[in-house]
């Protein structure tokens, strides 16, 4: 018998990530020969090999057991793309000042003192903002994080549009925002089209 997995560290169900560690972890399953990396269409790096159990049945195993920082490293990237450490503290910056302003506005909103249809955009945002992480590092998933990461640009504008008439602070508080979300999109871009 012949079986196949494609055993990736975010799938679901977990069942796979159970059946991912018995095929690499095991004795039951003995690696008879060396293991490869394979690039998907989608930018995913797999490994893959052949493991044997003892009744005899032979097993095709695939995994993506790098870590999130192994396959980012990975990709083609800009010269010019900050550390990730540097990412982290600009973020660090940015989400007291998105909490504040769009905490501020949800507030007024719930309150009934600005429309119901003003908070549409940054509902949207924090959606898409928040949805970033999972898509681009965890499902590795970089055509699909780089749309999401253009809808979080094309909603800060959108925010600053909306919000200038009723709140010029609030509209004022995204400015670093969109700037770093428009070097971030380049970057997203950049690594769309290079990998």
């Amino acid at each position: 018998m012949i079986y196949f997995y494609f055993c990736d560290e975010t799938a679901w169900p977990f069942g796979l990530l159970i059946l991912r560690d018995i095929c690499h972890k095991s004795s039951l399953f003995n690696f008879p020969g060396k293991r490869s990396l394979h690039k998907t269409a989608s930018g995913t790096i797999i490994e893959s090999g052949l493991y044997t159990n003892p009744a005899g049945t032979l097993s095709i195993c695939g995994f993506n057991n790098m870590t999130w920082m192994e396959w980012y490293n990975t990709l083609s990237k800009p010269g010019w793309t900050p550390s990730p450490g540097t990412i982290s503290l600009i973020w660090q910056i940015l989400y007291p000042i998105i909490l504040i302003s769009f905490g501020y506005v949800f507030y007024q909103t719930v309150r009934r003192r600005y429309p119901a249809a003003t908070v549409m955009p940054f509902a949207i945002n924090l959606i898409a903002n928040l949805s970033f992480t999972p898509l681009f590092f965890g499902l590795r998933n970089v055509p699909l994080a780089t749309l999401d990461i253009l809808v979080v640009w094309s909603t800060i504008l959108w925010i600053i549009y909306s919000i200038w008439p009723r709140s010029r602070w609030v509209a004022l508080a995204q400015i670093p925002y969109l700037i770093w979300v428009s070097i971030a999109t380049t970057i997203q871009v950049s690594i769309f089209w290079m990998n």
